[in-house]
Parts: C-alpha cells; sequence; structure tokens
C-alpha cells in the first residue's frame, strides 16, 4: 500500500469502525481507538463449546462505547453476564442480531437494549418479555426457532399493530403457547380489527401455529409486498383466507413479469415457477434487495381445487406474467395410487402458460386434448390455439396412450393446424394463427416414448 493510501486508512475513523470478537484484544482496542467516534459495527459468533469468559471478557472491552454501537449481531451462549450486556444502553443501535446457541430446545429470555432506536431486528432462539412489544421504529423483524416462551396470536397483534412501518416481515419455527391453542381464540383476537402494514414489501411465514398463520394471512393488508412465502400450512383453510392470499399476491403478480407458486399436497405437488431462486433465507444472513415477484408455498390436501381458484385468480387479473406448470405426485413411489387427471379448466385459465411438465401419477390426456383443438372466433374469422405460447413439454411420468400423444403433436404442428383454409366445413377461408414451435424436443418418458412409436406405426 502506498503512503498516501496508508494515511488516508489511519486517519478515517470510518474504516476502523467494525470490531469482531475472534480479533485479538489488542487488535480490538486498536480498532475502537482508531474509530474514534465513528458508528461500530460489532460481531460476535461464537461455537456452542466456546467458553463464556472470553465472550465477557469482549463485552468489557467494548462497553464504554456502547452509545457508538449501531449494529450488533450476536451467535453464542446466553449467559446472565451476555444478557446483562445487551440489556444496556445503547442510544445509536439501529441493528440487532441474536441467535442464543441452544440445547435441549431451550429458548433464552433477554431484554432489548435500553433506549435503542432500533430498525432492524431478528431474534433466534431469543425470546422476549413479549408484553412490553417491539420499537415502532422497526423496519424488518425475523422471529424464529422460538420453542419456549414464544408469542401468542394477540401479542403478535399488538407487535404488528405497533410497527406499521415494518417493510420485512419473518416468522419461522415459532411453538404454540398452552394459552393460546385455539383457532376460536383468533377469531376472538380478529373480530374488528385488521393489520395495516403500508410499506410490507417481503412476508414470510414457516412452521408456525396454524390458527396463528391463518389469522394473519386472513387480516394482513399490504398493498405493496412484492415477496410472498407461506409454508407448511394445512389444506383446511377457509375460503376468506385463500381470497386474501390472493389479494395479497396481486400487486405482485401485476407490476412483475417473474411468479413463484408451489402448492404440495399429500397427494399431488404442483408448481408453477419462474423463478427458480428460493425465497431469501432470514434476514441475519440475507441483506439482498428485494426483486419484484412472488414466492409464495403452501401445503394444500386439495391441490388441484386450488389451483383451479388460482388459475381463475390470474385470469380474472388480467395477468400477462409468463407461466411454467409442473405437475406430479409428491408420494411418487406409491404405485397403489391411481394417476389423477389434471383438468383442462386449469390450464384453460393459464394463458400465458409457456411450459407444461405432467409429473409421476398424474394423466395429461385432457390437457393434451384441449391443447390440440383450436379456437375459432367466427366473427373474427380467426382461428388460435389454446396457451400459444406454450414452449416446451414434458411427460415425465408414465403414460400409455400414444394415440393421445399423437393427436396432441398431428392436431397443434402437424402441417394441417398451419394451413390457410376453411376455419368450419362450408365457410371461406380464414385466418390461422399458429403456436409457437416447442424450442426443444418433446421431452417424454420411456413409457411415453415407446407408447409414441407404437401409435406412428400404425398410421396409413
Amino acid at each position: 500500500m502506498s503512503q498516501s493510501w496508508l494515511k488516508i486508512v489511519i486517519s478515517t475513523p470510518e474504516l476502523w469502525g467494525r470490531v469482531y470478537f475472534l480479533d485479538s484484544p489488542s487488535d480490538t482496542k486498536l480498532f475502537l481507538r482508531k474509530s474514534k467516534e465513528a458508528p461500530l459495527l460489532v460481531d460476535v459468533t461464537s461455537k456452542r463449546d466456546t467458553f463464556a469468559s472470553p465472550i465477557e471478557d469482549f463485552f468489557d472491552v467494548i462497553a464504554m462505547h456502547r452509545k457508538r454501537i449501531s449494529r450488533l449481531k450476536y451467535i453464542g451462549n446466553g449467559t446472565s453476564k451476555v444478557l446483562e450486556h445487551l440489556h444496556a444502553n445503547m442510544s445509536s443501535l439501529e441493528e440487532l442480531h441474536v441467535h442464543f446457541l441452544w440445547h435441549y430446545r431451550q429458548t433464552w429470555l433477554f431484554q432489548l437494549p435500553v433506549g435503542a432506536p432500533l430498525k432492524v431486528l431478528s431474534l433466534r432462539s431469543a425470546s422476549l418479555d413479549w408484553m412490553l412489544g417491539l420499537p415502532s421504529s422497526l423496519t424488518e423483524l425475523e422471529v424464529a426457532g422460538i420453542q419456549m416462551l414464544p408469542p401468542t396470536l394477540a401479542q403478535i397483534v399488538d407487535i404488528l399493530n405497533a410497527t406499521p412501518a415494518l417493510q420485512r416481515l419473518s416468522l419461522v419455527d415459532i411453538a404454540q403457547q398452552v394459552e393460546d391453542i385455539t383457532a376460536l381464540g383468533a377469531d376472538e383476537t380478529f373480530a374488528e380489527r385488521d393489520i395495516l402494514l403500508p410499506n410490507l414489501k417481503s412476508f414470510y411465514l414457516r412452521n408456525i401455529p396454524t390458527h396463528i398463520c391463518t389469522a394473519l394471512i386472513e387480516r394482513i393488508d399490504a398493498p405493496v409486498c412484492m415477496r410472498l412465502g407461506v409454508e407448511n400450512v394445512p389444506g383446511s383453510l377457509s375460503t376468506d383466507v385463500m381470497s386474501n392470499l390472493y389479494v395479497l399476491l396481486r400487486p405482485i403478480l401485476q407490476c412483475s413479469a417473474t411468479v413463484c407458486l408451489t402448492l404440495d399436497g399429500s397427494l399431488d405437488r404442483i408448481v408453477i415457477n419462474t423463478r427458480p431462486e428460493p425465497f431469501p433465507e432470514p434476514l441475519s444472513d440475507t441483506k439482498e434487495v428485494i426483486a419484484q415477484g412472488a414466492h409464495i408455498s403452501f401445503t394444500t390436501v386439495k391441490p388441484f381445487r386450488d389451483l383451479q381458484v388460482l388459475s381463475n385468480f390470474i385470469q380474472s387479473s388480467s395477468i400477462t406474467a409468463p407461466l411454467q406448470l409442473d405437475v406430479g405426485k409428491t408420494w411418487w413411489w406409491d404405485d397403489e395410487i391411481s394417476n389423477v387427471s389434471l383438468p383442462s379448466t386449469i390450464i384453460q385459465a393459464l394463458s400465458t402458460l409457456c411450459s407444461l411438465k405432467f409429473g409421476r401419477g398424474v394423466d395429461p390426456t385432457a390437457c393434451l386434448a384441449f391443447l390440440a383443438t383450436p379456437t375459432v372466433d367466427l366473427e373474427r374469422r380467426v382461428k388460435t390455439w389454446n396457451c400459444p405460447d406454450l414452449v416446451q413439454l414434458e411427460v415425465a411420468g408414465k403414460y400409455d396412450d400414444g394415440q393421445s400423444l399423437l393427436a396432441f403433436l398431428n392436431g397443434r404442428y402437424g402441417s394441417e393446424a398451419r394451413e390457410y383454409g376453411p376455419l368450419v366445413p362450408g365457410m371461406d377461408m380464414g385466418i390461422v394463427v399458429p403456436p409457437k414451435t416447442l424450442t426443444s424436443p418433446l421431452s417424454l418418458s420411456p413409457s411415453a416414448s415407446a407408447a409414441l412409436r407404437l401409435a406412428s406405426k400404425h398410421l396409413p
């Protein structure tokens, strides 16, 4: 490094503001001294078997500089002295990540720092006195791994109502309070209380009590939400809850060209996916800019019914985003269960479908016949195909109806399908709008490929 750059580094306090527990005590003191009055970013990351004394000594070293700490990340065990340090006055602290390493499903209870104007709060296996609420200044909140002393539904509602500036909300792996067992209590709590979160852009629920998840989906109003994830929710959701899930989804679909929807069922697996990357991991590990797009995932015992409702919703909302549809059995190894047929009305509502995959246990016959049959507009004298943007098709499961495959290929892509001619017998010539061609060869399972070859041999 040149002398000029060295002088700049030495004389710039902001460059010395990152303090790590793994640094030697002398380095820690050097950084604290060189940073002068600059904000401090403190990282205390340890392991389960790390002795408590070095961590406590580290907190003692930085104690005189607490009021300069703007970001604190703590991963370690929750000794009484550590809890005392975390509760100390930190008047500049805007971002706090606390992950207590726990054994035997224990959750440590601690108190938030005094006077901290928190904007970002991430708690893992770290429980609070939820009755005291959280700072109204919060913009990001993650609560995960709370097995002991979890918040009740009423406490969560109070917290959300008191933090209207939230932009990102993540509730993951939260146990259920004994006093908060029934969904009836949820209905009473929400009798006349909706939760307005006008700035919420990312909303994620996973492995939380059913009545809490149901109540939050039903009542949260987030008009600018850009990412939505709901996982491990039973299929017994009421119609009102499902309707509100789609209301949350509407602005996401209408403003973005990327959509990811996942439904898992005890028999079938349904995926509509144009966003291959998974939902962002917790706030403590991910600070990426929220991209426009949707990721919705929830469990249902009636996947085709719910997919039909969703398809109708997409159709009624005039969504133009391209969609990929992947349908198959979840328990694909269970040969005792017969194939299920994907209703053609589902893909009829998904007019922007560009990729279609039939997985194990799903009979594609009805959908293939629908795709091979053109739609005729007698008034405009135009013949078009259903799902005209379809460019990829895969039959991955066991399938032996070669005639249906052959009829699909000839009907949709054969020479007669593209010829100009009478739209219907006895009518003058009209306009034929051909579908897009497949960008890759038709992908077939061994059984489907054999069935197609056999059907082709019997052609005249």
